[in-house]
């Protein structure tokens, strides 16, 4: 399932990835929220999401900038909101740190992309995110942070 809030294509261009963000972990509809948060539109092109040492590639498609995606995440099975995490690469060489676009860690458990995280920058402190009982979504109100204290709690849907 993909749900666009702006712009998107199947631009066949080839764009730099390093623009995409993770902003969002929905834990009710299954699924995570990309943005573009460069200048220029970027495609999905290789781009692959990873949880719990599951990962499926992405369909390609163009992302303007500061569009928001939902991308459903069906195909590694259910969000814990125990715990868990999602890690978005450039390629699938899921151990080099410099493929890893972006990150979030919440809750115990799961966690075995963390040291990876840490080591690319993509996750800046120790620790993953508390998930309270009833929290519907993680959200990254500003991307250009990451670690535990970048992520925000919500029981409704945005």
């Amino acid at each position: 399932m993909l749900l666009a809030l702006g712009a998107c294509g199947t631009g066949d261009e080839e764009q730099a990835v390093s623009d995409l963000q993770l902003v969002g972990v929905d834990f009710e509809l299954n699924s995570i929220i990309l943005t573009n948060g460069g200048t220029d539109d970027l495609t999905t092109r290789d781009i692959w999401i990873y949880q719990d040492g599951e990962a499926f590639m992405l369909d390609i498609f163009r992302i303007e900038p500061r569009d928001v995606i939902l991308f459903s995440v069906r195909e590694l099975g259910l969000l814990d909101p125990s715990g868990g995490e999602i890690a978005v690469y450039e390629g699938s060489d899921f151990d080099d740190e410099t493929t890893m676009l972006d990150y979030v860690a919440w809750g115990s458990g799961g966690h075995d992309r963390l040291e990876t995280a840490s080591a690319g920058g993509e996750w800046a402190q120790e620790g993953t995110v508390d998930v309270e009982a009833g929290t519907i979504v993680l959200l990254r109100p500003d991307p250009l942070f990451n670690g535990p204290d970048a992520w925000e709690q919500s029981d409704v849907i945005p």
